[in-house]
């Protein structure tokens, strides 16, 4: 993976696994305090700061290991390739390009074949802007051959090689990395003239010379923001950001005013890099920008700065309802400022939004001092946003069970709509195992509580138990109500030690329940020391004698393999073996380990 940025300072990237069933990998606009989803590292993402749900990508891209990636920013491309991304595809053998599009806060796009080959010894790895503005291409070649799909072995006679790729008539310009320019002895002046100059390499040259003079470029940086250029202004920010001293500060403030929403933002990251509290007010007037992206980079800068005076404001911003990137960008300042009385105020807001931002701020601050109670209320308001991040932060206080089991006692005594029932399963599921929750569920049968909520909770909650549950288990499993029936046997699961071999052999004997059920049931008694009984193992032998589907073969399969059978069963067992495909034979073979 790789990152880039374009000239605002936003920082792109390409991520693998960014969804893992189906897999899907992604391009990203990173954010400052962003958590996006990485389905195979999902207790590393647990452990960041969280604003509410985690954040969309610029775009998925399927399962196509993306590389390297590159912003160009010289103008030899043509105007239709301005803000394009160009990213390399390991698995593909391809170049991608995608034309970034604004959207809110942060960008969307859509990709497009940009480089294709059919050979399967190319895998393309990096795209790099050269000074000239044409594309280098990295083939890495066949030798590397762990990790993705295509590259199944190695094949190290495949060396790679850098290829370059520019636009047919492109002009090339004359000394691209300007080393003809005399850096050391030229005049503010004219190195301010060249932080417009086309070719992008002698722009960054002349913002590192410019920065390089410190204060005694500063008056030619001001005289630049009045420029015409919305490059030489963006880059005089630049320079100045650099500088970073109080006579900087001062000037780069200056662009937060500026005409051009990119300017403004430029300004914004400046603040948040030197840390200019001196604009905090300018910042908070900001927060009502018709930019997004200069609101989002205004609230990063203000939590940096840790002003509680920006609280009100941040709080009122987030009142209104903002797409998810600047929602995030306003919530984490709220955390990064950790003024929890001022945040608190907030609680009492009118807006649920904004009451939403402060309870997710609370819950992230470093003493994380946020009591249940609001959280709990906030469970009934009718905001759907507000209630989502309750739950999400009610889940994450098992120290809550009192509140917790208040708030279900209440609720469960009316009817509840869907909504309601997905707040009590997740409730139930994360709360059943405290003292207080189990209490409740003991003394206050709750005729209004789908059994299929409880049993689900019970399911996914192995170090909770209550032998007053037993009961429910039993009579759930023989319910004619099959979802009830098959919650009850995922409960079971969870806590299969706790005797339930003997009911789940009943269950797996009686012909009136579906067979999927039966073998799902004998499926659970594997492992146990009771030997398994004529019927059921004559149920179990019927998918490889009467030709059953391969699902139903590979099931049964599977239950053999664990199970307890006696001498005769698994001689009986081979005769029915060559029935078998290669998958259930196996598992299958598994029972014979398992007894001599």
């Amino acid at each position: 993976v790789e990152v880039a940025f374009n000239q605002q300072g936003e920082m792109f990237g390409t991520a693998n696994i960014v969804h893992g069933t189906p897999r899907n990998d992604a391009i990203l606009h990173w954010v400052h305090g962003g958590v996006y989803p990485r389905t195979d590292q999902e207790p590393v993402v647990a452990e960041f700061k969280r604003t509410g749900d985690l954040l969309p990508p610029v775009a998925f891209i399927g399962h196509v290991a993306p590389a390297g990636i590159a912003l160009p920013r010289s103008e030899s491309w043509g105007p239709e390739y301005r803000d394009n991304l160009f990213y390399a595809e390991f698995n593909t053998h391809r170049v991608m390009r995608m034309p970034l599009q604004r959207h809110g806060a942060t960008y969307r796009g859509a990709t497009q074949a940009f480089a294709t080959t059919a050979d399967s010894g190319v895998h393309f790895t990096d795209a790099i802007e050269d000074a000239d503005g044409s594309l280098l291409v990295i083939d890495t070649g066949a030798w590397f051959y762990r990790g993705c799909p295509t590259s199944g072995a190695s094949r190290p006679e495949i060396t790679g090689g850098i290829y370059r790729i520019r636009r047919i008539g492109a002009p090339r310009p004359a000394d691209p990395r300007g080393n003809a320019i005399a850096w050391k002895t030229s005049s503010p002046e004219s190195l301010v003239a060249l932080l417009g100059d086309p070719r992008h390499v002698v722009r960054d040259r002349a913002v590192a010379e410019l920065a390089r003079r410190g204060d005694a470029a500063v008056p030619a940086l001001t005289s630049a923001l009045g420029n015409t250029n919305h490059l030489v202004r963006s880059n005089a920010v630049w320079a100045l950001t650099r500088i970073g001293s109080p006579a900087a500060q001062s000037a780069a403030r200056r662009a937060l005013l500026d005409r051009d929403a990119r300017i403004r933002e430029v300004a914004c990251q400046s603040a948040f890099v030197t840390s200019d509290r001196e604009a905090v007010e300018m910042l908070m007037a900001r927060l009502g920008d018709d930019s997004p992206s200069v609101q989002r980079e205004a609230a990063r800068a203000l939590g940096r700065l840790r002003n509680p005076q920006a609280i009100p404001a941040l709080g009122g911003a987030a009142a209104i309802p903002r797409d998810p990137i600047l929602t995030h960008a306003l919530i984490y300042a709220l955390i990064e400022i950790d003024a929890p009385t001022e945040t608190r105020a907030l609680l009492n807001h009118r807006a649920p939004l904004a009451r939403r931002a402060a309870l997710l701020a609370l819950d992230a601050s470093a003493d994380r001092k946020l009591d249940a109670a609001p959280v709990f209320a906030a469970l009934r308001d009718k905001e759907p946003a507000l209630r989502s991040a309750a739950l999400q932060i009610a889940v994450r206080h098992p120290e809550w069970g009192r509140a917790a089991a208040d708030y279900l006692a209440t609720v469960v005594a009316g009817s509840l709509d869907p909504a309601a029932q997905d707040v009590v399963a997740r409730l139930l599921a994360a709360f059943l195992p405290a003292q207080e929750v189990r209490d409740w569920l003991r003394a206050s049968p709750a005729p209004a509580l789908d059994p299929v909520l409880l049993l689900d909770a019970i399911a996914s909650s192995p170090n909770a138990w209550d032998e007053s549950w037993r009961e429910l288990l039993a009579s759930s499993l023989h319910s004619a109500d099959t979802s009830r029936a098959r919650a009850a046997l995922r409960a079971i699961a969870t806590h299969r030690q706790r005797g339930f071999a003997a009911m789940l052999q009943e269950v797996g004997r009686d012909p009136s329940r579906p067979v999927a059920f039966r073998v799902a049931a004998l499926q659970l008694t594997t492992g146990a020391e009771i030997e398994m009984d004529a019927t059921s193992y004559d149920l179990l032998l019927g998918p490889f004698i009467g030709g059953g589907t391969p699902d139903a073969r590979l099931q049964a399969a599977t239950v053999l393999a664990d199970a307890k059978l006696s001498r005769a069963q698994l001689l009986a067992l081979t005769d029915v073996m060559p029935a078998a495909g290669p998958v259930e034979l196996q598992q299958l073979l598994g029972a014979f380990r398992r007894r001599p």
